[in-house]
């Protein structure tokens, strides 16, 4: 993979700032009282303890999706900081987090597709082209090769072709 142009790394910029206010915006409506998302479960773990672990699950995905910040912006400056098992990992944690850990708004699609369907598969939708890229560069920074994406000491791409 050769240097990022400057269009492209300026959309990746414009990208990174857009799911910073998403991890933002998700934190927010999890942790912050009088959110929708935070007295669903204020009212679910008063009536069941078992709710703690769907709790759990969801405060880890929030937490996983905060710390992804971290790959996306190494991958936008083509820097590599390990350890690189660390970043794997956190990948399919991430992965199966985003699976497990979003019981609230799996109701409300529930709700959404007994109503309107299409509606519902074109939110769905929406909402995977948002996360996407996010998924697919900080897989890519997971497990690209030091060549491809420059070497441990922080290198660029570039240098780490033999380029200036």
């Amino acid at each position: 993979m050769g240097a990022m142009s400057r269009v492209l790394k300026w959309s990746w910029n414009v990208y990174l700032a857009f799911f910073i206010l998403l991890v933002a915006r998700d934190a927010h409506s999890f942790f912050a009282p009088g959110t929708p998302e935070y007295l669903y479960w204020d009212i679910l773990r008063a009536f069941d303890p078992f709710f703690w672990f769907a709790y759990t699950l969801t405060s880890l995905r929030v937490a996983v999706n905060a710390v992804h910040v971290l790959p996306l912006v190494f991958y936008i400056d083509r820097r590599r900081v390990g350890p690189f098992l660390l970043w794997k990992i956190l990948f399919f944690l991430r992965l199966a987090l985003d699976v497990t850990g979003h019981p609230y708004e799996a109701k409300f699609f529930a709700s959404l597709y007994q109503q309107e369907p299409g509606l519902c598969l074109g939110a769905l939708a929406m909402a995977v082209a948002v996360y996407g890229p996010s998924w697919w560069a900080c897989g890519r920074y997971a497990f690209l090769k030091n060549s491809d994406q420059g070497d441990r000491a922080g290198t660029s791409a570039a240098t780490a072709c033999g380029r200036p």
